[in-house]
Order: structure tokens, then sequence, then C-alpha cells
């Protein structure tokens, strides 16, 4: 969960530089759909009790990134987190 929590936190702070790359070839909005997704993610999370398995992590982030981001990243990112549940 530590790990999940320090990317979100990585992710919202090169939020801007993550939407000027996007700028290049798609809208720009790339680094704010990410932010909108791990904050989810980080939220769900919080709910999760210490003894939650690894599996459960990232089937519970896979769910609420799922739920927080419906442009075309949100179902890339839970097919993503979906596939590191059943890894």
């Amino acid at each position: 969960m530590q790990v999940l929590s320090h990317v979100a936190k990585k992710v919202e702070a090169n939020k801007d530089y993550l939407c000027e790359l996007d700028g290049a070839v798609g809208d720009g909005d790339h680094g704010v759909s990410m932010t909108i997704g791990m904050r989810a993610v980080v939220k769900a999370l919080r709910d999760l009790p210490d003894t939650t398995t690894p599996q459960e992590v990232f089937q519970t982030a896979a769910d609420a990134y799922a739920e927080g981001v419906g442009a075309t990243i949100g179902p890339l990112y839970e097919a993503a987190f979906s596939a590191a549940a059943h890894a």
C-alpha cells in the first residue's frame, strides 16, 4: 500500500509535466487524469486493514481507478492494476 501512496505523490508532483508531454501528442490532460485516479486509489487503500494481501491491494486499486477516471486512461490502468492483482 505504501508503494502506491508513494507513486500517487510522485504523479501529483509531476502532474504539469505529464500534461506537457501529453500535449505534444494529445489533449494535454494526462497528468490531471492520472492524479484523479491515484487520489481515488489512495482514498480506497485507506479503508483496507493491515492484513490485506497484495492481490487485494491491486484489485482495490483497479476498482478505484476505474471508478475515479472515466477517460480512456481509466480502463487501461484498471487493466494494469487488475493484472498485477492476478500476477
